[in-house]
C-alpha cells in the first residue's frame, strides 16, 4: 500500500511558484530610473522650491514689464505671456502649435537681444540667477534623495544653493559672458564697412564677423540645450562652474543620441503628467466657480466673473479671487519646475555613467554621517 505525502512548503525540495517582478525585468537598465522623475517632483519640499522660482520668474518678469514698458506688437509678444503661451501650447498636446508658439517666443528673445541688450539683459540676468539657485537646490535634494534614501527639506536645500551662488551664476551666465565679449568683437569689426575705402577691409572681416557670429550660435543653442544638465552637475559633483559646464557639453557631444532618447522620454512622460495636474486644477477652478455661483445672485456672479460694472466692493472681492485662482496656476507651474530639475538630474546621473561608468549612486554630499 504506497501513501502519498503531501508537499511540505517549508521543504526545500518542494516548488513555489515563480514571482517575476518589475525589478527583474529592469535590471541593468538605466532608462527605467527616468520614470521615477515624476514622484521625485510630488515631494513637497522640491514642489515648494519649484512653486518659490515659479513666482519669482513672475515677479520678475512683470517687474521688468513695469520698468522698461514693454508692448505686444504683431511680431512680438511680451515676455511673461511668452511663457505662459508656450506652457499652454505645451498643455494641449498639439506639436504644432508648441512649436509655432516656441518659435514666436524666441523670435522676440532675438529682436529683444540685438535691439534692446541692455534691457534684454535686466530679464535674463535675474531669470537665470533664479533658475540656477532653486534647480540646484531641487537637484541636492532629489539626488541625496535617489543616492543615499535621505529626505532634505527646501531651507536646508535652498541654504546650500545659496552658499554656492558664485558657482551657480559662472554656470548660468558664464557663456553668456563670452558670448558678450564675442558680440562686441564682431560689432567692432562692423566699423570699417561705413568709411570709404576701407569698407573694402570691412568686407574681407565680415568672414571673420560671420565665423564668429556662427560661433556665438552654438555656444547659445548648446548652452540653452545643456543649461539644465550643467546646474544638475554642480549639484550633483559638488565642483566649480566650469567643470559642470565641461561635464554637460562633453555628455551632449559624446552621446548626443543616447541623451536625446532620455530627453524624447523625459518630455513625453513629463508632458504627460503635467497635463493630468494642469486638467485638475483647471476643473478644479470650474467647479468652484460653478458650485459657488449656483446659490448667488447677479452681483455675486459679477464678483466671479469680474465685469465692468462692479461697484463698491466687488472689485476687490474679484481680485481676492483672482489671486486665488493664480496661486493655484502658479503651484502648477511649481511642479513643472520640480518635474524638470528632478528629470535632469535622473539624465545626469544615466548619462555620467554611460559616458564615465561612474555609478549612479555617487553623488556629492557633504554629511556623510547624517545619511539615515
Amino acid at each position: 500500500m504506497s501513501t502519498h505525502q503531501s508537499p511540505n512548503p517549508s521543504h526545500p525540495s518542494s516548488t513555489r511558484e515563480p514571482r517575476v517582478l518589475l525589478e527583474d525585468l529592469t535590471a541593468g537598465l538605466l532608462w527605467p530610473t527616468l520614470l521615477k522623475a515624476p514622484a521625485m517632483a510630488f515631494a513637497p519640499p522640491r514642489w515648494l522650491l519649484g512653486t518659490m522660482a515659479a513666482f519669482l520668474i513672475v515677479l520678475v518678469s512683470a517687474f521688468h514689464e513695469l520698468i522698461f514698458n514693454t508692448q505686444n506688437t504683431e511680431e512680438s509678444i511680451a515676455p511673461s505671456q511668452g511663457l505662459e503661451s508656450v506652457l499652454a501650447s505645451m498643455m494641449s498636446l498639439n506639436p504644432s502649435v508648441f512649436i509655432e508658439r516656441l518659435a514666436h517666443t524666441g523670435r522676440f528673445y532675438t529682436l529683444q537681444l540685438t535691439e534692446s541688450p541692455w534691457i534684454s539683459a535686466a530679464l535674463l540676468i535675474p531669470l537665470l540667477l533664479v533658475l540656477g539657485i532653486f534647480g540646484f537646490a531641487i537637484t541636492r535634494s532629489a539626488s541625496i534623495q535617489y543616492a543615499h534614501g535621505r529626505h532634505t527639506d527646501a531651507i536646508g536645500a535652498l541654504s546650500a544653493a545659496l552658499l554656492n551662488i558664485r558657482q551657480t551664476a559662472l554656470t548660468t551666465l558664464g557663456p553668456l559672458l563670452l558670448i558678450v565679449i564675442l558680440a562686441i568683437f564682431v560689432m567692432i569689426l562692423g566699423l570699417p564697412l561705413g568709411l570709404p575705402v576701407v569698407n573694402v577691409l570691412g568686407g574681407i572681416l565680415y568672414i571673420i564677423a560671420l565665423a564668429l557670429a556662427i560661433l556665438i550660435a552654438c555656444i547659445l543653442t548648446l548652452h540653452i540645450l545643456t543649461l539644465p544638465l550643467s546646474i544638475s552637475a554642480l549639484a550633483i559633483e559638488g565642483t566649480d562652474g566650469f567643470d559642470a559646464l565641461q561635464r554637460a557639453y562633453a555628455y551632449i557631444i559624446a552621446r548626443p543620441i543616447r541623451l536625446g532618447l532620455y530627453t524624447l522620454i523625459l518630455v513625453i512622460l513629463g508632458t504627460t503628467i503635467t497635463t493630468i495636474v494642469a486638467t485638475l486644477a483647471g476643473w478644479s477652478i470650474e467647479l468652484a466657480d460653478g458650485l459657488t455661483s449656483t446659490l448667488t445672485n447677479d452681483a455675486g456672479r459679477r464678483v466671479l466673473i469680474g465685469t465692468e460694472d462692479m461697484s463698491a466692493t466687488e472689485p476687490v472681492a474679484h481680485r481676492i479671487i483672482t489671486l486665488a485662482r493664480s496661486a493655484l496656476q502658479l503651484i502648477v507651474a511649481g511642479y513643472v519646475l520640480s518635474l524638470l530639475f528632478c528629470s535632469s538630474t535622473l539624465a545626469y546621473l544615466n548619462i555620467r555613467r554611460v559616458c564615465d561608468g561612474q555609478d549612479t549612486n555617487e553623488v556629492w554630499d557633504p554629511e556623510p554621517s547624517a545619511q539615515s
